[in-house]
């Protein structure tokens, strides 16, 4: 039992360096979808305008900032169309990626992989479903 619980406590503090760092948004499939869909194409060009700006404006300015013990990241506000900066905690349980947002109380989670310069990740849907959409993060040199 006790061997049980030192592994447990181990794992718990962990850290998974790889994703220490700053990323910076560099495409989307889902955005990629969406701008072919026959939805979008039947929109009027102020509709097609607006959902295009919102999708460039989050490739310009979307980053996840991911600290020891917490995380920094932004996006874009359906409502008023600019970035929003957000701040909370993370975790990894192999290889699901949970970011706690901690102004909204809200967990977000997601399958991820990570490499020295390339994080990916595809949301995990309610009840569990895995998104094929992937939104991929090329990790920022400082």
């Amino acid at each position: 039992m006790g061997k049980i619980v030192s592994i447990v406590v181990v794992l718990l503090f962990l850290d998974f360096p790889d994703l220490i760092g700053k990323w910076d948004l560099v495409s989307s499939t889902t955005f990629e979808n969406i701008l072919v869909s026959p939805a979008f194409l039947e929109g009027s060009e102020k509709q097609q305008k607006e959902v295009s700006s919102k999708f460039s404006l989050a490739l310009e300015r979307s980053f996840y900032q991911c600290y020891k013990d917490s995380v920094v990241w932004t996006d874009v506000s359906t409502a008023t169309g600019e970035i929003v900066r957000k701040r909370g905690k993370w975790f990894v349980s192999g290889d699901t990626l949970r970011v706690y947002d901690l102004d909204k109380i809200k967990t977000y989670e997601y399958v991820y992989s990570v490499n020295d310069e390339v994080l990916e990740l595809k949301f995990i849907l309610p009840p569990g479903v895995v998104s094929r959409n992937v939104w991929s993060y090329k990790k920022v040199r400082t």
